[in-house]
């Protein structure tokens, strides 16, 4: 028996050194590896296991003494026991309700009931970094697995995003390495809201750095970057940047940054501007793929802009900077950190009426449907080339606007020609304009505009892509065996 924070002697048994480093495969591939090529449960949770509170158990839902919160003074312990591997074919009716294996499920239930409470919460918080970092691992580990049902794993990554905002911590399989980034230098472009960017090379592949900026650290800079880097770890998929994971700059710069491949094609804006002959239509498609993916996982980018989708080397649009991302559904009034404050970083052409509109607060919560409102503006900037709402000036001239139920004024004569010979049909526009609804739930979603015949007799001749370079990432192989995949 051990607890939480105090270092002990692992046998054999106990072991959770291991460390052999498999290389994190396919980053262009929409499919989640199957939980047999998934590393095993981390030996640190493998055991059965109760969360105490001022040394008394807490269990969810026994209407005990258990249940009640912890004085302020309070301690959260992980009691360990007895080693044991899980047993994957033990109560299925009970494995069911969650889709893990039991010992994962005995340990989910007792993870929630301890940040179910805002005393508990903020003693798990208080922890050591190490000991919270085991927290957030386990996490990611539910996460990787396929059979998560959907509002577990919506649970979990609410869960873990909260966590990791609220400490600036992240899972440490995010860590590169291997090979590291090198021969960095500073880029004249646009940087994020909360980051500075450089390019370095892996091998001989380009990639990009983005760092946090260092005035930012401890601030809502730090939580929109790990946010990113949390909801960036979650995703694979063809039309959303690759994350090759986080690096260390060292002792002399003592920062860390989010590693992703250089984009020599730059965003959406700078793609168009340099090649006008493009297929503005395939474009479209890949960013509702994109956003049709993220909104299947129950995330809700939240900035989409067109300085914020990439160009890929062979031409293909991708979403990236997820750093004011959220969750579709989460309940604000239990975790009301993971509402993002006022608009820094957004745009408020690019913003739906409802997150302008009627806000009491300085929180806001950005859902699935302002995606799609988002979205529309910024095809309406593909095809007409002017941003949203371009008469209107200043920020409050675009609130005038929207106040009074306006939208982005469709082009007449020359203009409209203009955009005619870019694609832009009366059907295009008609798609444009339902995402603009007032009523959020009346806009189409993502998938339902995929599925359209119009979308869906595109042909693309386009080239596959292929990264040039994959760095490791850290991930714990827990087996001892090798990967064999």
């Amino acid at each position: 028996m051990f607890n939480i924070g105090e270092p002990v002697e692992a046998g054999p048994a106990q072991s959770r050194t291991s460390t052999n480093i498999v290389r994190r495969r396919d980053h262009n591939s929409a499919e989640q590896p199957s939980d047999a090529a998934r590393p095993q449960t981390p030996a640190f949770f493998l055991r059965p296991a109760v969360f105490t509170v001022a040394d008394k158990p807490i269990h969810q839902g026994t209407g005990g003494a258990s249940d009640k919160l912890p004085s302020p003074g309070g301690m959260v312990t992980l009691i360990s026991q007895a080693s044991s591997k899980p047993s994957y074919n033990a109560d299925p009716t009970r494995q069911s309700e969650a889709q893990l294996p039991p010992t994962e499920l005995d340990l989910y239930t007792q993870l929630m009931a301890v940040v179910a409470g805002p005393e508990t919460f903020h003693l798990l918080l208080n922890r050591r970094p190490e000991d919270l970092r085991c927290v957030l691992d386990f996490l990611q580990y539910l996460l990787s697995l396929s059979k998560l049902g959907e509002s577990v794993r919506r649970q979990t990554l609410t869960v873990l995003l909260r966590l990791s905002t609220s400490s600036g911590l992240y899972p440490r399989s995010f860590d590169l390495r291997g090979d590291q980034p090198t021969s960095s230098k500073m880029v004249t472009t646009a940087p994020s809201s909360y980051g500075d960017i450089e390019t370095g090379f892996i091998g001989n592949g380009k990639v990009c750095l983005k760092i946090l900026r260092a005035p930012l650290e401890k601030s809502q800079g730090l939580k929109s970057f790990i946010r990113e880097i949390v909801i960036l770890g979650q995703l694979r998929h063809p039309s959303i940047l690759p994350f090759f994971g986080v690096h260390d700059l060292g002792i002399n710069r003592r920062k860390i940054c989010l590693v992703s491949p250089w984009m020599e094609n730059g965003n959406l804006n700078d793609y168009l501007l340099a090649s006008p002959e493009v297929d503005r239509l395939l474009l479209m498609r890949d960013i509702l793929s994109g956003l049709k993916y993220i909104h299947s996982m129950m995330i809700a980018h939240g900035d989409l802009k067109s300085a914020n989708i990439l160009i890929t080397h062979c031409g293909r649009a991708c979403l990236g900077d997820f750093g004011l991302a959220s969750i579709s559904g989460t309940e604000l009034s239990r975790y009301p950190s993971l509402e993002t404050t006022g608009h820094q970083g957004a745009s408020y052409r690019f913003e739906a009426p409802e997150l302008i509109l009627h806000i009491t607060t300085d929180k806001i919560h950005r859902t699935t449907a302002s995606d799609i409102y988002a979205i529309g503006c910024v095809f309406y900037e593909v095809f007409t080339g002017k941003l949203p709402f371009y008469e209107a000036p200043t920020p409050a001239a675009v609130i005038l606007r929207l106040g009074e139920g306006g939208k982005p004024t469709k082009p007449v004569g020359a203009a409209l020609d203009h955009c005619i010979a870019r694609g832009m049909t009366d059907l295009v526009w008609s798609i444009i304009e339902s995402c603009w609804s007032s009523d959020a739930d009346r806009r189409p979603t993502a998938s339902r505009l995929l599925s359209m015949a119009f979308f869906t007799g595109l042909e693309d001749n386009r080239a596959e892509e292929s990264l040039q370079c994959a760095p490791e990432r850290c991930a714990f192989d827990y087996s001892n065996e090798p990967d064999s995949a």
